[in-house]
């Protein structure tokens, strides 16, 4: 058995280049985001006061009301005005502890850059967050008028914190409308779990599958590397190996007889009956296998099912 290498292995390398490239970027613009988070919390504060666990930074200049991990910053203005609402608001992310769901995303989103889904995820669970956090302050007696106008007041306020829970976040449209919906249910708040399942297979659908294929006798054709682009672009990883974590390569076996369509495809290395059932269809679904040797044409397929 001769064991083929891939023609198309550089294309591969600089795809893994690029990737390494994309995560250097992000994780680099995260450090600098939060240096710059550090600093700002210190620097040109008036006082620093410690309350039930949770430590408010007053500001002299103007600054967007923002908490991060334990921390409360506030300007001086914010704080005699209109100080309750907002320390209620940032007291709730820090309750919620928002700011670890903050850092799990980063990590995600450094690690899957080239997901859009990654980016969409990290935008509604922010989202999620205000309308925790806006909720607490309602839950503690606030009025529900004077709360969205002060809303709209900051929301024309812009910060470069983008790792943090600001007072403004989110799109207020759509937090005064959160604000003003009727409660739910407690099984209609329960129903969100169900989503879990289907972002976690969103972002990692697009983890590393690969495919090789050791044949006898012969180089491959280009219709043989139209079948293993096929099988990198449209294979997916079954939603419930992905769940409980199952990997490893299913090894399959085609027989091909002189001029006809593929006949025969069989597993002969098994992981799970879902990743085999996905390598036997994504197979089978590919483009039109054909030989031109006489007799029967045996090929031994590698695909390798990998999480990491």
């Amino acid at each position: 058995m001769i064991t083929q290498s891939n023609p198309s292995n550089w294309i591969g390398t600089c795809m893994i280049i690029g990737y390494l490239i994309g995560v250097t970027f992000f994780l680099f613009r995260k450090i600098i985001e939060w240096i710059e988070l550090r600093r700002t919390i210190h620097q040109g504060q008036l006082w620093v006061h410690d309350e039930q666990g949770i430590r408010i930074h007053c500001h002299l200049n103007p600054i967007v009301p923002f908490s991060w991990m334990n921390h409360i910053v506030i300007s001086e203005k914010d704080y005699h005005e209109n100080g309750k609402q907002i320390l209620l608001h940032e007291t709730a992310h820090i309750r919620c502890h928002h700011s670890w769901d903050i850092i799990w995303l980063s990590i995600i989103e450094i690690l899957q850059w080239f997901n859009p889904f990654v980016w969409m995820l990290s935008k509604d669970i922010q989202d999620i967050h205000e309308y925790e956090a806006d909720d607490f302050v309602l839950r503690h007696g606030e009025n529900a008028h004077d709360y969205q106008l002060l809303m709209i007041e900051k929301a024309a306020f812009q910060s470069s914190l983008s790792i943090t829970n600001r007072f403004n976040n989110s799109q207020i449209k759509k937090r005064i409308s959160m604000i003003n919906k009727q409660p739910s249910s407690p099984w209609a708040k329960i129903k969100f779990l169900y989503l879990i399942p289907i972002m976690l297979f969103v972002i990692c659908i697009f983890s590393p599958i690969s495919a090789s294929i050791p044949q006898e006798g012969s180089e491959l054709s280009p219709e043989m590397q139209a079948t293993l682009n096929h099988i990198a672009r449209y294979i997916k990883y079954p939603t419930d190996a992905f769940e409980k974590g199952i990997q490893g390569k299913v090894v399959l076996e085609l027989h091909l007889r002189e001029n006809e369509h593929q006949n025969t495809v069989k597993v002969i290395e098994s992981v799970s009956p879902s990743l085999d059932a996905e390598a036997v269809r994504i197979i089978k679904d590919s483009p039109i296998w054909k030989t031109s040797h006489k007799g029967i044409f045996r090929y031994i397929i590698s695909i390798h099912f990998n999480l990491k």
